[in-house]
């Protein structure tokens, strides 16, 4: 095959790479985000059994 053949398919592999990394991250924020929330929520009421 062509060298040229080689090339494209590494472009390929690589994009496929980098949108898999770029849909893991967005998992990974948006799981962070609601701990975060499920965190704050129970800080809160933790707070509030006081009074």
């Amino acid at each position: 095959m062509a060298p040229w053949v080689f090339f494209f398919m590494d472009l390929l592999e690589l994009g496929r790479l980098l949108l898999a990394r770029a849909i893991a991250s967005s998992i990974d924020a948006n799981f962070l985000k609601v701990n975060l929330l499920q965190l704050n929520v129970g800080t809160s009421s933790f707070l509030f059994s006081f009074y």
